[in-house]
């Protein structure tokens, strides 16, 4: 089984000679049987070792596993970190399940040893078993083909060596090593969904409907994870597409998302959600109601996910933001010539005389008549009832009717400075229009060139 385990790990290239690993280790067999294999790797592929083990305080013979554990790690000359935790009271404060609460803990807990040894990967000693009791969950759950892929080999920084191989594989390399073990009793406790399945679903299923099931769940995995990679990279080039970034969040421009295969517009849908709030597994309601909200007609519509996900349409984009709808009002003074830097939007507002009237090669610029404003000038965002009067026209209309003719998206709306005089006269929207009240004409001798740029992060 070595050689096996050593094969597995070099074919999905799990770590290279020279990495430092932190081994998951709780004193159970399938624990003990990695650390045992790793500590026979570490001389040839000069490898690091750590081991973690995390005291759950939910079971007396707890106290045993971990000195079980330390005796080990000890004999076999492997730096050993623990930590010590009530399971169960934790689960209580959180509202949580024993069993959600105990995987939140002991990965949050690995990846602190990880992250103070600056380890390169944690690795945990899932077998093929736990991986069909996953597929099986997953299923029961109604998951999408993410859930259906099982437990990856490599997953961000988590690799599982003993993946390819079978428990009872596991327990005749203990038993052919001398390697000692402890069970946890817990494991039985069919009160725990997984138990259920581990120890009832599929023993029933292997006797009645196929006796290979591990095996051909493990196989159904593995097809599915190489779909879904290529799946994957079908949606990271229709990513390259249709979304585009800004600091507020991503966007999704309709006519190109909505000509896609659904199946790839629910895999972007989730793509953008996990990239703003960093958690996966979307649930398909989520999905669908964003893209019920894409396909309805109309504008300024918008709906609230979880994690503080807000999703707005926008005429012909889908604004996803974790920022509430609203913004930071701000004011600021404007000499001239002269530059502000506007905390609120991240952006400098600089100005310069040009005392010329032929403001050419100032593309991108707001360029006004000096001799029109009625100084001194601020820089403030939108009030409610702003109006101004659009250039060549004599009638004021209302700033936010501008807007909406203009399809300018809202998040644009909040930022925009407006140049304005002590008594709220608009005389341009910086970057998008000048009023007709302070337009350059061919009589115009002292101009002012307002240029809008942001700050560098």
């Amino acid at each position: 089984m070595y050689s096996q385990v050593k094969r597995y790990i070099i074919t999905h290239k799990l770590f290279q000679a020279g990495d430092k690993i932190v081994v998951a280790v709780s004193g159970g067999p399938d624990s003990m049987c990695l650390l045992h294999i790793l500590m026979r790797l570490r001389a040839d592929w000069d490898l690091t070792l750590i081991a973690a083990h995390l005291h759950h305080g939910l079971r007396l013979q707890a106290d045993q596993d971990l000195e079980l554990v330390h005796k080990q790690c000890l004999a076999w000359g492997v730096p050993l970190e623990t930590k010590r935790l009530d399971i169960a009271q934790l689960a209580g404060r959180e509202k949580r399940s024993l069993e959600e609460m105990g995987r939140i803990c002991r990965y949050t807990f690995f990846g602190e040893i990880m992250q103070k040894h600056q380890a390169n990967f944690i690795a945990t000693a899932h077998h093929q078993e736990d991986n069909a009791e996953s597929v099986l969950l997953h299923l029961l759950r109604g998951s999408g083909t993410q859930g259906l892929r099982g437990i990856l080999p490599l997953n961000n920084h988590l690799v599982r060596p003993l993946l390819g191989v079978k428990k009872a594989h596991i327990l005749d390399y203990l038993h052919h090593n001398q390697v000692p073990y402890r069970f946890d009793d817990s494991n039985a406790d069919v009160g725990f969904t997984r138990n259920r399945i581990r120890h009832e679903l599929i023993p029933l299923l292997e006797d009645v409907y196929n006796p290979q099931l591990i095996r051909s769940l493990n196989q159904l995995a593995e097809i599915i994870r190489l779909e879904d990679d290529w799946l994957q990279e079908l949606t990271r080039q229709l990513w390259k597409e249709v979304v585009t970034g800004n600091d507020d969040g991503l966007t999704l421009y309709l006519p190109a998302f909505c000509q896609a295969h659904p199946a790839a517009q629910r895999r972007l849908v989730m793509a953008v959600c996990e990239r703003l709030t960093g958690k996966p597994g979307w649930e398909k309601k989520d999905i669908d109601s964003v893209i019920r909200l894409g396909r309805s007609p109309g504008s300024s519509r918008y709906l609230g996910l979880k994690q503080g996900l807000m999703v707005y349409k926008v005429y012909e984009q889908l604004c996803f933001t974790t920022r509430r709808r609203g913004h930071a009002p701000f004011s600021y003074a404007l000499t001239v010539p002269g530059e502000v830097l506007i905390a609120e939007t991240g952006e400098r507002i600089s100005c310069t005389v040009l005392h010329s009237a032929d403001p050419r090669g100032h593309s991108g610029v707001t360029i006004v008549d000096g001799e029109k404003l009625d100084m001194p000038v601020f820089l403030r965002s939108r009030k409610p009832g702003d109006r101004f009067i659009p250039p060549g026209s004599s009638h004021s209309i209302k700033l936010k009717e501008y807007y909406i003719n203009r399809k300018i998206p809202w998040q644009e709306r909040e930022r925009i400075p407006l140049l304005v005089s002590a008594q709220e006269k608009i005389y341009a929207l910086i970057g998008q229009e000048v009023s007709e009240e302070a337009r350059v004409s061919s009589h115009s001798r002292y101009i002012v060139a307002i240029k809008r740029e942001k700050l560098n992060s």
